[in-house]
């Protein structure tokens, strides 16, 4: 049984390995000023502003997205 706050070796030395790809921010393509990251899905907290240019969505997280200009009625 382990104790709380230690961690098992084992896990440790195979942790790396079982890393999904793609999941660090840097290994994905910027896009819509730097902000955005190209990906084939956006994860829950983002949105898609456009398409990148390989076809993929460019995933903005919420709090970034600029918000829709308001305009007057004529």
């Amino acid at each position: 049984m382990l104790q709380a706050g230690r961690m098992n070796p084992l896990w440790a030395s195979v942790s790396p390995s079982v890393m999904p790809t793609g999941t660090r921010r840097s290994e994905f393509k910027r896009c819509w000023k730097g902000q955005g990251a190209c990906r084939t899905y956006c994860t829950r907290h983002e949105t898609y502003m456009h398409m990148c240019p390989d076809a993929s969505l460019c995933c903005v997280a919420y709090g970034i997205r600029p918000l829709p200009s308001k305009t007057e009625p004529v």
